[in-house]
C-alpha cells in the first residue's frame, strides 16, 4: 500500500454529522446530506471536494461521523444549515486505496494499524481523520481514494 506522510494546512469542513453510531450507519449520513442539500450547492461552498470525517473518537464501536465538503463559503454553509467544523494544520499518513468502497477503507485502516504504524514509530494523533473521495464508481474494483489519518511519532522508551 502507498503511504506519503505530507502536512496539510489548515481547513473547513460542512455537512451532515452523526455521533456515536456504528460505522456500518454511515452512509446513512451521506443519506441524509444528498436529502437536504442538491450536490451543485454542496460543490458551490467550496471546491467540491467531498470528505468522510471520523472525528472524537472514544470507543471505535461507536464513531461520530460527518458526510462533509469543502468550504471556502463558511455563510453559504450557515445558510445551508451544515454543521461547520475547523480543521487545523495536521501531519497525515496519506493513504492510496484502491477498490470497492467500503471493503478498500477497512484493509486501509487494517494496514495502518497493524503495519504502518508499528512499523514506522507513529500512531494516531486525535485529530479528525478522512476519507477523501475522487471522482468514478464507488463500487469499481478500479475506484481511487485516500486516507488521510493524522498521526505523531511515538515516544521512544529508550
Amino acid at each position: 500500500m502507498d503511504i506519503s506522510i505530507q502536512k496539510k494546512p489548515g481547513f473547513i469542513i460542512a455537512g451532515y454529522k452523526m455521533e456515536a453510531i456504528d460505522s456500518s450507519l454511515c452512509p446513512q449520513a451521506w443519506e441524509k446530506l444528498f436529502e437536504q442539500n442538491s450536490l451543485e450547492d454542496l460543490e458551490k461552498m467550496g471546491n467540491g471536494q467531498s470528505y468522510g470525517v471520523c472525528f472524537d473518537i472514544e470507543d471505535v464501536k461507536h464513531i461520530n461521523y460527518m458526510a462533509a465538503y469543502d468550504v471556502k463559503d463558511k455563510d453559504l454553509a450557515e445558510k445551508m444549515n451544515l454543521e461547520i467544523i475547523e480543521i487545523p494544520e495536521n501531519e497525515y499518513a496519506i493513504v492510496e486505496l484502491k477498490g470497492e468502497v467500503p471493503k478498500c477503507i477497512h484493509e486501509g485502516w487494517k494496514y495502518i494499524m497493524e503495519v504502518f504504524f508499528p512499523e514506522h514509530g507513529y500512531m494516531h494523533s486525535g485529530a479528525p481523520d478522512f476519507e477523501v473521495y475522487k471522482e468514478g464508481d464507488m463500487n469499481s474494483f478500479d475506484y481511487e481514494m485516500e486516507l488521510w489519518v493524522p498521526i505523531k511519532k511515538v515516544k521512544s522508551t529508550k
